[in-house]
């Protein structure tokens, strides 16, 4: 059951990022901002760390807000700039910028 619920969690973030992308006319900023809402919904870390659960970093990151006063944003933020930098650079090889 679990697995269905990433599934459906994984296609879902790939359905807002495309929407997004399809919002933005510019070439690169469509680039950027896809890979920016795409590695932010689709990266996972641990809920607590010293703790084997995974959890979405958006959730982690809404929990740490309320819950916690001093808010530890680099434990989260290397799992997202990775994602980042890894979509941006596939997307940035797999499609060319269309010829005017």
């Amino acid at each position: 059951m679990i697995y269905i619920a990433w599934i459906l969690y994984l296609l879902l973030s790939m359905i807002i990022s495309f929407l997004v992308r399809k919002i933005i006319k510019n070439f690169y900023l469509k680039k950027v901002l896809f890979s920016l809402v795409l590695s932010f919904l689709i990266s996972v870390w641990f809920s607590v760390p010293g703790k084997n659960f995974l959890a979405p970093i958006p959730s982690i990151f809404f929990m740490n807000i309320i819950e916690i006063e001093n808010l530890n944003i680099s434990r989260i933020a290397r799992p997202f700039f990775s994602f980042f930098i890894i979509i941006l650079g596939i997307d940035l090889i797999y499609r060319k910028k269309p010829k005017n």
